[in-house]
């Protein structure tokens, strides 16, 4: 069995060759491996990122609320409310942050925006161009609290300890929420690489299914941990041609190989 660095199965596995034949004669818990410390790495990366983002956003909502930039404010289940009529418009976070009681700005105001939060009176509007708004109650927030309301003063008192947090914590969620991903949908690429697989009547075990399936997700992989940090939101649609399309395509021509090399052999 030829041996492969962790770096170059990184290169190897971004494109169908042989590379994904020989993979084969491995331990599947080397793949596994492999994809772990893969996510791990790029968790680090753009975790760090993120979190370096919403720490300085921590340190400028703390700032702004000590100047008195930001009015006394209180959350209920029920609504929103804060002192004064005129509305607050801040970045924060990587969205335009509005707190809004008095009903002054609507959806209408923010549909064509690109990443908007408007705290309303009554709901949360989330407005991002590559999604639909997302509207929430203000009791969804305390679905799963034992307070009844939250203060500006509670939340200015708990941002330090945000700050300081901000990035750990970003790169452990990033990792976990990669992982998962990775699993829930590598089996579904793995499906559609399986009914591909018995198409064309070809004799891989499932277990290589699995094995192939690993390495082919390299580049999803890689997509959808910098996509978030790209300045402008990348179409939903496109974003599943990538995650999915990339490493079908590549099994799928894998494949083609072998069926390919099968074929030689038989007419020798």
């Amino acid at each position: 069995m030829k041996k492969y660095s962790w770096v170059q199965k990184i290169g190897k596995s971004l494109m169908p060759s042989e590379f994904y034949i020989e993979i084969l004669q491995e331990p599947l818990w080397r793949a596994f491996g492999y994809m772990t410390l893969f996510i791990l790495l790029l968790s680090v990366l753009t975790g760090t990122y993120n979190g370096y983002i919403q720490k300085e956003s921590y340190d400028t909502l703390l700032t702004n609320y000590t100047r008195h930039e930001i009015p006394e404010f209180t959350v209920t289940p029920t609504e929103f409310s804060m002192d004064g009529v005129t509305p607050v418009v801040m970045d924060l976070f990587g969205f335009s942050i509005i707190l809004d009681d008095e009903a002054i700005y609507t959806i209408n105001d923010i549909i064509d925006k690109q990443k908007t939060i408007l705290f309303g009176k009554n709901k949360i509007t989330i407005v991002n161009n590559t999604i639909n708004p997302i509207f929430y109650q203000y009791k969804d927030l305390f679905r799963l609290s034992l307070i009844k309301q939250l203060t500006s003063t509670d939340i200015a008192n708990i941002l330090p300890v945000l700050s300081k947090v901000a990035i750990p914590v970003t790169i452990l969620t990033q990792f976990f929420l990669s992982l998962f991903s990775f699993i829930f949908d590598g089996i579904f690429v793995l499906l559609i690489v399986n009914i591909i697989h018995n198409l064309l009547k070809l004799t891989i075990k499932f277990k290589q299914l699995i094995h192939m399936t690993i390495y082919a997700m390299t580049f999803s992989i890689f997509w959808t941990s910098f996509i978030d940090i790209l300045p402008n939101g990348i179409p939903y649609s496109l974003d599943i041609l990538v995650y999915y399309g990339v490493p079908t395509t590549i099994i799928f021509n894998v494949f083609l190989y072998i069926r390919k090399c099968a074929i030689d052999e038989t007419n020798h």
